[in-house]
């Protein structure tokens, strides 16, 4: 799974399993029984969690080859690959441990997995009927998301595997991936403030083409017409998954599982906070204003605000319900505030711009110095980027 090559590098879909330690494992029937390896007493699966919506891959050019080994096997092809073998993965290593227990699956390692909101109106298919009269819009994040929910839902009622699913609208803040445009947006905005050909700008920072507005709209469906989306701030979702994992399934009066006529539960994790990319755009700049003001968008980058008002109107923060559900299952609620996420977000690609200290000749040094302590206390729990 996307989380296990980050924790347990030995764990993962390997193109020839015969290489390495896999050899040992492999003799012994376990390659892929995460369970039966390490005993986990939670399993985290954020497959899907490092990839962004909106039909944002297509932009990434990694998709030309036919083959899933390409870019070193970090390809679009392959991470959706990965995604999806490891989601049912994880759940066959579940399952075998149920049925390896005497307890009926109660001491069964937690599963938390995440999701996307694109479930509800990009997955290509149909949740309320229509007569068949419109085909529903599909992205790759989506489909790939409804299958992972499937999967949760059948290992639930075939062989007792009890998850939590957390369903993600865009997520904003630090160590995005280099080349999305929520990511992008940022290391624009420092780049602007930064000032062009000065000494100690990072020379990735005079990458021109990269940071045309024009062009970076396109990367993202809807992000041209100004379309509303909702956001929320990477900590919060850190919060959401811990909650999740302390979250077991509740038990009825008989000692039977409550939750299995319904399925393994899912919830939508978000803020009440939406805006387009636009807004955001606009947002960044406020907070770390351009150096050369030739660098400042133009009129006709910005868009009108009758179209992102025209956008916006059937786009909502996270629903009262889901905001009750989520408080009453998990104890948790967004807390974070937009323009809050903004500025750690700035402030973590300042660090990544300048690792080892701003130069006293950056023009905009007091603008970068005065963000940095404003966010000193949410930096305290990151790692540096460099």
């Amino acid at each position: 799974s996307g989380f296990s090559s980050f924790v347990v590098p030995t764990f993962g879909i390997h193109p020839h399993p015969g290489l390495g330690e896999e050899v040992r494992h492999e003799r012994m029937g376990r390659s892929f029984d995460v369970v039966e390896r390490f005993r986990p007493t939670h399993v985290v699966h954020l497959g899907g969690a490092e990839e962004e919506g909106r039909d944002e891959h297509v932009d990434y050019g990694d998709i030309e080859g036919t083959s899933p080994f390409v870019a070193g096997g970090d390809s679009a092809m392959m991470r959706r690959f990965t995604r999806s073998l490891g989601m049912e993965q994880v759940l066959q290593s579940l399952a075998r441990d149920n049925g390896r227990r005497d307890d009926g699956g109660a001491g069964q390692p937690r599963m938390v997995y995440v999701s996307s909101d694109e479930v509800d109106d990009l997955s290509g298919v149909p949740f309320a009927p229509d007569g068949g009269r419109r085909r529903p819009p599909a992205s790759v994040l989506g489909a790939s998301s409804l299958a992972a929910e499937l999967l949760a839902s059948y290992y639930h009622r075939r062989h007792s595997v009890f998850s939590v699913g957390l369903r993600l609208p865009a997520v904003l803040g630090p160590f995005g991936r280099p080349g999305s445009l929520l990511h992008d947006l940022a290391e624009r905005t420092v780049r602007h403030a930064a000032g062009r050909n000065v000494d100690g700008v990072p020379p990735y920072h005079r990458d021109r083409d990269r940071y045309v507005l024009d062009g970076m709209w396109r990367r993202r469906r809807g992000a041209e017409k100004g379309e509303m989306e909702q956001i929320v701030y990477v900590g919060d979702v850190a919060n959401a998954v811990l909650a999740a994992m302390q979250y077991g399934p509740p038990q009825g009066g008989d000692g039977s599982d409550a939750a299995a006529a319904s399925g393994p539960p899912l919830l939508r994790i978000g803020s009440k906070f939406t805006a387009s990319m636009r807004d955001l755009a606009e947002s960044m700049e406020r907070i770390l204003p351009a150096h050369d003001q030739s660098d400042l968008p133009s009129s006709s980058d910005s868009g009108s605000s009758s179209s992102a008002a025209t956008s916006s109107l059937h786009v909502h923060g996270i629903s009262p319900r889901d905001a009750a559900r989520n408080r009453d299952l998990l104890g948790w609620a967004h807390y974070t505030q937009l323009g809050e996420g903004t500025k750690s977000t700035l402030a973590w690609h300042v660090l990544n711009a300048y690792p080892y200290g701003l130069p006293g000749g950056v023009p905009s040094r007091d603008a970068f110095q005065g963000l940095l302590d404003e966010s000193s206390e949410t930096l305290s729990f990151m790692n540096l980027p460099c």
